[in-house]
């Protein structure tokens, strides 16, 4: 096994909604990416968050922990999601968050 999948983690009801979504090869794609491209990446944990501010569809989140300060975090994130408005249709990228959040986050995730 390689680094992607054994340090991605995915819930099953996000796993569900990916497949639900018939979206598995764009989010192996962004998971791969994340991997290949983000510095100090040490793992990624995928979870369906509730509906938000931008319509009434649950979204698949990418928590992705890195070993860096915030403003690098920040700086990272806003790369990856020109990556990705770049790489998928709006359609795909309305179902897919990846936030970028320090390894040592008190939030537990």
């Amino acid at each position: 096994m390689d680094k992607t999948s054994t340090q991605t983690d995915i819930t099953p009801e996000a796993a569900a909604h990916v497949a639900a979504l018939g979206m598995q090869a764009e989010y192996d794609q962004m998971v791969a990416h994340a991997w290949q491209t983000l510095p100090a990446l040490s793992r990624i944990h995928v979870t369906l968050e509730p509906p938000y501010d931008t319509g009434d569809e649950p979204g698949v989140v990418l928590w992705a922990y890195l070993a860096v300060p915030w403003q690098e975090s920040a700086r990272v994130a806003q790369e990856h999601i020109r990556w990705e408005v770049t790489t998928f249709s709006p359609d795909v990228c309305r179902h897919f968050t990846l936030l970028t959040v320090p390894e040592d986050a008190p939030d537990g995730r």
